[in-house]
């Protein structure tokens, strides 16, 4: 078996590309993790694209061992890459084993709009000063079906394009618009952007692959901060799923070590300070430590729900504490202290604490399903199945 992070073909005749192959014009990487069921259709929407199949390659990234879908793959040209690593960062791997200039993201749970490759590829060939496009999201629900905007987070609707239209930033006036580029929230859904291969080559590229989360945000920062302009779509070219098993969710194995995204964030941060950035670097503090404080709010919520030890809910409480002494902006949020709470709680009522874990991790599955029910009636009728 491969080491940890190292692709590892399963069945070199299904991966190998047949000398003389004319070099596409872009690379879709499709990473899947823990979800076979949706990477067909992930697939099937690339395959649907209205550019030409021998202008584009298609790889995909699994850490789960399926005949069925390696069939599949094999049967339409499809490159077969298998990573163990569950963490983001093996989609930037595999885009180093891509063949062509420009590298489109496609995450298994998301599809592509059939026109979506075409499109892209008309934007880098107007404006070949771009290292980065981004286009915006339709929002869909589990079974692929159409939901409607007025149930999308500001996030999904990106509407300061509607205002603007798309919007090219040329590599001089970065720092200038920096806050203006912002207003789309660029940094959101790797399946919305294609990049040149240059941002994930170097040490860009080795930056992003130690990434175990927020690997969009990744992108979005290293290309900001790299040569060349920015692009930003109006159209929305991509399908983003909402479902319960989006990969903020995902539970991982006992024992398997719990992806710490916030980190790899101050890497970004670092980057950013020493170009010069300071209005980047704010920025990605901020995130940086939004996810650190979702993180512990999580891991604690979580071992206090399933019954954890006290000694080991105290020592993730002594972690937070620390964690907080370094960030003191996180105080701020006003959910921040709710992981103390818990292991206070825990400590001194465990019975009220655990009842309160379950009853928070009910209300994350009705946000997650019916962000728009009722939360009294719908907690009613999920414990009544």
């Amino acid at each position: 078996m491969a080491a940890s992070g190292a692709l590892a073909p399963r069945g070199a005749e299904r991966n190998d590309v047949a000398l003389g192959s004319p070099i596409p014009q872009v690379s879709v990487v499709v990473g899947a993790v823990q979800r076979e069921w949706f990477v067909h259709a992930a697939v099937e929407s690339v395959l649907a694209q209205t550019l030409p199949r021998d202008q584009f390659e298609i790889l995909v990234t699994r850490d789960v061992h399926s005949a069925p879908i390696e069939e599949y793959l094999h049967a339409n040209g499809v490159r077969a890459l298998w990573d163990p690593d569950r963490s983001q960062g093996r989609v930037v791997r595999a885009a180093r084993a891509a063949r062509a200039p420009l590298i489109a993201y496609l995450d298994d749970d998301d599809l592509f709009e059939p026109r979506k490759l075409a499109e892209a590829l008309v934007v880098f060939r107007d404006h070949p000063e771009i290292s980065f496009y981004r286009n915006r999201v339709s929002v869909v629900n589990e079974a692929g079906n159409p939901t409607e905007p007025v149930e999308w987070d500001r996030l999904y609707l990106g509407s300061s394009l509607d205002r603007t239209g798309p919007l090219l930033i040329a590599e001089a006036s970065k720092r200038a618009r920096w806050s203006e580029a912002l207003e789309s929230y660029p940094e959101f859904n790797l399946s919305s952007m294609v990049v040149r291969r240059e941002v994930v080559e170097g040490e860009r590229g080795r930056r992003l692959e130690q990434m175990a989360s927020r690997i969009d945000l990744g992108h979005f920062v290293e290309a900001y901060l790299a040569p060349g302009a920015v692009y930003l779509d109006d159209r929305r070219l991509t399908r983003y799923r909402l479902h319960r098993t989006n990969s903020s969710r995902i539970r991982v194995r006992p024992g398997q070590r719990v992806p710490r995204g916030w980190q790899e964030l101050g890497r970004l941060e670092l980057r950013a300070e020493q170009q010069g950035e300071s209005q980047v670097a704010r920025w990605v503090r901020r995130e940086r430590i939004t996810a650190g404080v979702g993180f512990h709010v999580d891991r604690i919520t979580r071992a206090v729900h399933d019954g954890a030890p006290p000694a080991e809910i105290s020592m993730d409480a002594l972690g937070y504490l620390r964690f907080i002494v370094q960030n003191p902006s996180a105080v701020l949020r006003p959910w921040s202290w709710r992981p103390l709470a818990y292991s206070l709680a825990e400590i001194a009522a465990p019975t009220l604490a655990r009842a309160r874990g379950a009853d928070l991790a009910l209300r994350r599955e009705i946000l997650a399903n019916y962000p728009q029910g009722s939360w009294s009636e719908l907690k009613t009728t999920l414990r009544g199945h």
